[in-house]
């Protein structure tokens, strides 16, 4: 009985500690959009948040998974019923929702970014091109006078 509810308490408190941590990367993240808005030059950082965010995603899931294979050994239906008592008491489905809920809301968000710092770079390359050509016909124009 006493492993069953460690279990949950451990269930718990990682829900918790991720729940803190998207709590602090939330900020980040609004911070980070009112940076860009606040200029129109692309951010070579959306990559970086993007590729974080990832990690943060996959840590989550990671340890999701794992603590909650971990309840697979509960062989004993008593066990099992008093996890569930404990589940249930700790409210650990609605942590669970609320991280898995946050992290969809991140992903979108920096998605977002990433679109449009991708459009951004997109837009600079198609003007540096544009340009390259307005400089090829300006040559060949000099060069046909000759």
């Amino acid at each position: 009985m006493v492993r069953v509810l460690e279990l949950a308490n451990l269930q718990l408190v990682e829900y918790r500690h991720y729940d803190q941590e998207l709590d602090r990367v939330v900020t980040r993240a609004y911070d980070d959009l009112e940076r860009l808005t606040g200029r129109r030059m692309f951010s070579f950082r959306a990559g970086d948040l993007l590729r974080e965010l990832r990690e943060l995603r996959v840590s989550v899931s990671e340890v999701a998974d794992e603590v909650e294979n971990a309840t697979k050994y509960i062989g004993d239906w008593h066990l099992a019923r008093q996890y569930m008592g404990c589940a249930t008491r700790f409210h650990l489905p609605e942590w669970r929702r609320t991280v898995e809920d946050r992290l969809k809301t991140l992903d979108e968000l920096y998605n977002l970014v990433a679109a449009e710092s991708s459009n951004q770079k997109m837009l600079i390359l198609e003007t540096i091109i544009v340009l390259l050509f307005v400089v090829d016909l300006v040559v060949l124009a000099m060069a046909a006078r000759r």
